[in-house]
């Protein structure tokens, strides 16, 4: 079996647990298996992620509001694995760095989708309808 590879690293903000106080932390998104979102301190530390949601499968992704901090703006969203009731919030340094992060996470929570928009404070999701199996030797 292959190693996991890292889709997707580098440095976000996160909410605490009471989701007041966000802090830099290094960040790195793992496929393979159920996908891991993994964090750590950046840094000199960058590279150790010790914290983390190690089953993506099913997440939802929604994005927060755009907010500043001084003169830097933030761009954040939330993720909510399906097998925890916590909500996480991160925040980008961009729209862009969001937008990749955003649609990264839902690649590996929900592989069925395949393609979504951006929108302005939405995401519009477009999914493949399974393909039903024909009804075999069954007369009506």
């Amino acid at each position: 079996m292959a190693a996991p590879s890292s889709l997707l690293r580098g440095e976000l903000y996160k909410a605490d647990q009471m989701g007041a106080i966000f802090k830099l932390r290094w960040v790195e998104l793992w496929a393979g298996g159920k996908g891991e979102l993994r964090w750590g301190y950046p840094g000199p530390n960058a590279g150790t992620t010790d914290r983390g949601i190690s089953d993506l499968s099913g997440a939802t992704v929604s994005l927060g509001a755009e907010e500043w901090r001084g003169a830097e703006a933030r761009f954040g969203f939330q993720v909510t694995p399906r097998s925890r009731p916590r909500t996480y919030f991160f925040q980008a340094s961009s729209a862009e760095e969001r937008r990749l992060w955003v649609d990264a996470i839902e690649n590996v929570a929900s592989p069925d989708v395949t393609r979504s928009n951006l929108g302005g404070g939405y995401r519009l999701i477009f999914m493949v309808r399974p393909q039903y199996p024909r009804p075999w030797g069954i007369l009506g």
